[in-house]
């Protein structure tokens, strides 16, 4: 009987470990599309997702649990032991779905069934889904909800991304027309911006809801790029607000790998208010 392949990834990356979490599952979830049995090997101290007292741990595990079950340990120990057999070791940065949002559509992607049956197999880690959990359960639960991701500082500033920055006044306007229309009693509000968190607050008051746990900049610099915020607690909190948002009964979006995975997780109704933005 033939031993069967597997297949491990690296995530190769050239911006020094400094990207957001979610770009990092999007590029797993197109890699275990090619249906080999796959593990995710980023043991990489440079990351900025990375825990500065236990540099050597694998990145991918402490966020979520590997697509297949096993640790990339018992995998190393497997192939010394020569459990398996042909055993390809790739590294990738090929799988970019950010645009899969167009309007109040999800783009026509040949192989969509597949990434939603991968989104459902996928696991965050328990312990980053009870947070959201109980965040939920106290603050959501009872409530028609209205998300809203308003991204600023990585996709506009320093980043790589470019586009035009989307008036504030836009979203407000969409926000009042949908929270009319649709009864929606409250707001949960996804960003990365201290400033953008007090003017939704001034105007929403009461129906604003926020995971105030989430560590937030004060300035343009985006928070995975502060070297004061490296760490797991970055991270955690990014997966918690992805959860939440994907709980809520309608979103207002941007181009956003958060907000792609709370539409594909939470089968959610949403309009993308921002146009394409070019990577480069």
């Amino acid at each position: 009987m033939s031993k069967k392949w597997i297949k491990t990834i690296t995530i190769n990356n050239g911006m020094g470990g400094q990207f957001g979490l979610l770009a990092l599952y999007w590029q797993v979830i197109g890699a275990l599309t090619e249906g080999r049995e796959m593990y995710v090997d980023y043991r990489a101290p440079e990351c900025c997702y990375s825990d500065p007292a236990d540099p050597g741990r694998n990145v991918w595990e402490l966020y979520f649990k590997q697509p297949y079950g096993k640790t990339i340990e018992q995998i190393d120990d497997e192939l010394r032991a020569g459990t398996f057999g042909p055993h390809i070791r790739d590294g990738f940065t090929s799988y970019h779905f950010i645009h899969f949002l167009q309007g109040n559509k999800i783009f026509d992607h040949p192989k969509m069934p597949v990434i939603r049956d991968w989104v459902r197999r996928v696991e965050i880690r328990d312990e980053i889904v009870a947070k959201a959990d109980t965040f939920y359960n106290a603050n959501m639960e009872d409530h028609k909800i209205l998300g809203i991701q308003k991204r600023g500082t990585d996709h506009y500033t320093v980043g790589h991304g470019r586009g035009g920055r989307i008036d504030i006044n836009a979203i407000f306007a969409l926000a009042d027309g949908r929270m009319s229309s649709g009864g929606y009693e409250k707001i949960f509000l996804v960003t990365d911006e201290a400033p953008t968190l007090r003017i939704f607050k001034d105007r929403y008051k009461g129906r604003l809801i926020h995971y105030d746990d989430a560590i937030l900049s004060e300035t343009e610099m985006a928070i995975h790029q502060d070297p004061k915020n490296k760490g797991t607690k970055i991270g955690e909190d990014v997966l918690v607000e992805a959860i939440l948002l994907s709980r809520c009964d309608y979103l207002l979006v941007p181009a956003s790998n958060i907000a792609l995975y709370a539409v594909i997780k939470g089968g959610i109704p949403f309009y993308k208010f921002d146009g394409h933005i070019t990577y480069r």
